[in-house]
């Protein structure tokens, strides 16, 4: 998937170890830690190096440092606008008290916050994604977990790797 959004930020978790939409942490961070973020989908990634466009693969997966989901639950707000603590503050109904998401950009233009909040509520307003929205092209590789199918988004057309997970090998 494209980036629906980009930037130059710094994430701050409101309370150590909490994670926003029960995404998966790649190492909890409290304090403002500088990152790449990229808003591909209903995904918030983060990665500690910039990132050329379509470039992601998974030679350069270990890059990637946090990630964070947002879905039809999901709040956005922008909070102290104007301050040294200007962000906008990404909340899951049901994240543990003060596990909100922090993103303060780079650049500190208004804009540039408009743009992410309305990128990130369109996001969250996607519906979630079913199996049947895929047309499973080939197996490309099976794992104790589970399986990884070559798949083709029916709407959009975009080919990915899909993984199956056995909920009972994990």
């Amino acid at each position: 998937l494209a980036p629906r959004a980009t930037a130059r930020a710094f994430l701050r978790r409101a309370a150590a170890g909490a994670v926003a939409g029960g995404g998966a942490a790649r190492g909890p961070f409290t304090a403002w830690d500088p990152f790449w973020v990229e808003l591909r989908g209903s995904f918030i990634l983060a990665f500690k190096e910039e990132m050329a466009p379509d470039s992601w693969t998974a030679e350069t997966d270990h890059k990637l440092k946090h990630v964070a989901s947002v879905g039809p639950a999901t709040t956005v707000t922008h909070v102290n606008p104007g301050t040294k603590n200007e962000a906008l503050k990404i909340k899951r109904r049901g994240d543990a008290a003060g596990g909100a998401l922090h993103i303060r950009l780079g650049s500190g233009s208004p804009t540039d916050y408009d743009h992410w909040k309305t990128q990130i509520a369109g996001a969250a307003a996607t519906e979630e994604p079913t199996l049947a929205d895929f047309q499973v092209i080939a197996p490309i590789g099976k794992g104790a977990a589970g399986k990884v199918f070559l798949a083709e988004h029916r709407t959009t057309g975009a080919t990915l790797a899909l993984k199956v997970i056995d909920k009972d090998a994990s």
